[in-house]
Formats: structure tokens, C-alpha cells, sequence
């Protein structure tokens, strides 16, 4: 007995051998004129092989044997699905109809993956994308085996992979970047949750911004060959930090050359940047700054930052009115700054300011809105200058006037002197430094 298909049937011929001797096989389905031959019958059933032999003078021979050829199994199954994207998920059923002759065993080859020897395994999972040949072997109980074959197709998937920074700050620009397996054919869908631009498409580098603070999610959609994967990730936008600018400046006024303090509130933020018009004064930890030369005009602004590393817009601007210094100069009536033990003494300060005091060093001797003084007791040792205000501020010293006062001299002693008929001579006592 043989197998049909595939197992040959392959003779023993232990006829004479001659010179011109011929041979002849019959196989019912087939002939051959070798002395031995194997030869694979198409179907089964029962057979008669016969041999004729012919010698060189004509005269012919033969013999017959019976054969039975046995029915091979006809393995069949289904996969689903028969086609997917990976990694793939596949059942694998039976479909096998047995003949005459039961199924004693069942071999399954799964590509390398697997192998079974169940009649249904379970599913089988691929995770990497290719052809793949799934066999099936079946042995009968006559001895007979044969394998079917099926094509398996597990179409790669482009995965939806991307890097970005995950803490932005409102308005700042946040950058991301395609880092999957898709190439440039394949379709890319973008959504960027309440972003300035919600919806893009293509691979990328994407850019986007958010106007507001929160958390928000960005979906990645790919797709290619039939194939699609998606990734959700969520983004965080810090809000901006709010600052607020004081001054301790009486009515947004200092005088010129005074120390004004600005203060950024609150203090709490890591950096702050103080400005005038634009450019930086102050750069550091501390939330103030001082000056005490400042000049109209003048713009003070304060940018802070904050441990996110967000940095605010620039606070409401501050506009601070510095009022110059008012400068005076004193002179005296007495060109010669010399003057008698009282005599009154006027001295004058120019300008046209609100007030102005008198010192004779350091004692005030005057204070109103005259800009002139006047008296008749003068010091000897006077050292007179005068300081003005205007708007509040007060200038500095003016120069100063020292004024020499000389004591009156001694009144003269007259005495009795000499008379004649026509003159008189008078005489009195000698005073120092008289003239």
C-alpha cells in the first residue's frame, strides 16, 4: 500500500535481462519503459500494476500485482482575522473534513512564532509585521500525511510617538516633535486642546501656544497602509505671574537727587527686572529698587518671574515727577561786607522760590517767603548763607557772606583849651584808630 500523492510506489523488477530486451509497466493511470521505476499515483483506490516483457525475438511476458493506494488527508483552516496591522491577534479554525481513514494527529507551524499539535489551538498573537506561511499537517490512520499552507499578512503599524516640553507658559511657543515609525506617506491628525490653533496635520515639527493656563490634551492621530495608532498626552500651561509696582513717592513726586523706592508686589516670584522706558536698571532676588538719581522724564516698569521660569508682561508704568533742586545765590547791600556795630544789613537771594531760610551757621534767623533779609544786629562773627524751597524740596546751602561788624569808636574827651581875644584852641584826649 502507498499513500496518494504524495508517496510513490516504486517496483522490484526481478525479471531476465536480455540484448534488445523491453519493458513496460501499465499503472492503470500511467506507463513507463524503465527496467524499475517509482511512480506517485493521483487518487487513491485499488490498482493493478502489470509488467510486459519483451525479448529480441518478439515473444512477450508479463506479471500483475495488486495495489492499494490510500486516501491522504485534505487539511483545511481559517484565519481570523486573515490580514491586520500589528502587533495581530489571530484565531486559527479547524476546517478539516476527514476521509475514510481519521485523523490520528494534528501539527501546526506558526511561522517560527509557535507550534501545536492541537486539532483548534487557541489565538495567536504576532507582533512584528510581515508575510507569514501558517502550516497545517494532518497523519491519518493509514499512514498518510500532507500539509496545507496559507499566507498571512500583518501590515506594520506607524506608531504615534512624540517628544514636546511638557510645562510651557501662556503664549509661549510649545514645540513638538514626530519621533514614531510613520514615514512621509503616511496621514498625521494633530489636536491641540483650546490651543490658538486647535487642528493640524502633517509630521511635523508642529508649533502651538495657549492664551490661557490649565492642562490640556494633545492627541496624535497616524495612519498608514491601513494602519493607525494614536498617543494622548497632556501639557501643562502655567499662567503668567501678575505683578503690581508701588513707590513711596508723595503724590508720583520726588525732589532731584532724593532716594525714591520702588516695590514690586507681591515677593514672592524668583527674578525681578526693573526698567525705565525700556531699559534695564535692575536685574535680581530683590522685589525693590532704589535710586536718588533720577530724572524727568521717566518711565519705571517691573517685569518678575516666577519659579515655572514664566515672566510677566511689564506692570502698569509709573511716571514720577522729579523736581530740580532750587539753587540760590545770596548778596549783600554792604559792597564792602564790612559794616558798624548796628547798622542794618540787608542781604538778597535770587530766584522766585516758595520759601527760603536764613542761617547764621547753623541757627536759622529767618524763615518766610521773603527772599531778602534785613537787621541791624549782626553778629561779629556771622557766617550768613540762605537755602530755598520750591514744591516741597529743598535746595542746597547757598553761598555764604561773611560780614565784618567794627565797634563804634570811643567818644572824644574834650578839654579845656587855650583862648586868646581872637581864636580858641581846643584840645582832647588821643583815640586809637581814629582818624
Amino acid at each position: 500500500t502507498v499513500c496518494a500523492f504524495n508517496e510513490a510506489f516504486c517496483t522490484k523488477n526481478a525479471s531476465e535481462t536480455g540484448i534488445d530486451y523491453q519493458y513496460r509497466w501499465d499503472f492503470e493511470t500511467g506507463i513507463s519503459f524503465n527496467y524499475d521505476t517509482c511512480y506517485t499515483f493521483d487518487a487513491d483506490g485499488d490498482y493493478t500494476v502489470r509488467l510486459n516483457v519483451t525479448d529480441q525475438q518478439g515473444c512477450i511476458n508479463n506479471a500483475e500485482s495488486q495495489i492499494a493506494v490510500n486516501e491522504i488527508p485534505n487539511p483545511a483552516f481559517s484565519i481570523n482575522p486573515f490580514s491586520g496591522c500589528h502587533p495581530l491577534n489571530a484565531t486559527f479554525e479547524n476546517t478539516t473534513n476527514e476521509g475514510e481513514f481519521p485523523i490520528k494527529s494534528w501539527e501546526w507551524d506558526f511561522a517560527g512564532y509557535a507550534t501545536s499539535d492541537l486539532e483548534s489551538p487557541s489565538s495567536l498573537s504576532f507582533p512584528d509585521p510581515g508575510l507569514f506561511v501558517i502550516k497545517l499537517s494532518a497523519l491519518n490512520s493509514a499512514g498518510c500525511l500532507n500539509t496545507t499552507e496559507n499566507n498571512f499578512l500583518v501590515r506594520e503599524t506607524p506608531t504615534a510617538e512624540f517628544t514636546f516640553t511638557e510645562e510651557v507658559c501662556v503664549n509661549e511657543i510649545a514645540n513638538f516633535n514626530y519621533i514614531g515609525t510613520g514615514t512621509n506617506l503616511a496621514e498625521y491628525e494633530w489636536y491641540f486642546e483650546k490651543a490658538n490653533s486647535e487642528f493640524d496635520n502633517g509630521q511635523g515639527p508642529q508649533f502651538n501656544s495657549w492664551d490661557k493656563g490649565g492642562e490640556y490634551e494633545v492627541i496624535l492621530k497616524v495612519e498608514e497602509n491601513q494602519c493607525a495608532d494614536s498617543l494622548t498626552e497632556t501639557i501643562i500651561i502655567n499662567d503668567l505671574p501678575v505683578i503690581e509696582l508701588t513707590s513711596d513717592a508723595i503724590g508720583d513726586s520726588v525732589c532731584e537727587l532724593n532716594t525714591i523706592t520702588f516695590t514690586a508686589l507681591p515677593d514672592s516670584f524668583v527674578e525681578y527686572k526693573f526698567m525705565n522706558f525700556g531699559n534695564l536698571y535692575q536685574d535680581s532676588t530683590i522685589n525693590s529698587f532704589s535710586i536718588d538719581t533720577l530724572l524727568s522724564p521717566n518711565e519705571i516698569s517691573v517685569v518678575a518671574t516666577d519659579s515655572n521660569n514664566c515672566s510677566s508682561t511689564a506692570s502698569s508704568k509709573l511716571e514720577i515727577t522729579v523736581i530740580e533742586q532750587p539753587y540760590t545765590t545770596i548778596f549783600s547791600s554792604d559792597d564792602n561786607d564790612t559794616i558798624c556795630d548796628g547798622d542794618e544789613l540787608t542781604i538778597n537771594a535770587n530766584g522766585s522760590y516758595d520759601s527760603y531760610v536764613f542761617y547764621d551757621e547753623f541757627l536759622p534767623i529767618q524763615n518766610s517767603n521773603s527772599s531778602n533779609f534785613i537787621s541791624s544786629n549782626i553778629e561779629p562773627d556771622n557766617s550768613i548763607y540762605a537755602i530755598a524751597t520750591y514744591l516741597g524740596c529743598e535746595g542746597p546751602p547757598s553761598n555764604r557772606i561773611n560780614t565784618v561788624v567794627k565797634t563804634p569808636l570811643e567818644k572824644p574827651q574834650l578839654n579845656c583849651g587855650e583862648s586868646t581875644t581872637t581864636s580858641v584852641t581846643w584840645i582832647w584826649e588821643t583815640i586809637d584808630d581814629a582818624l
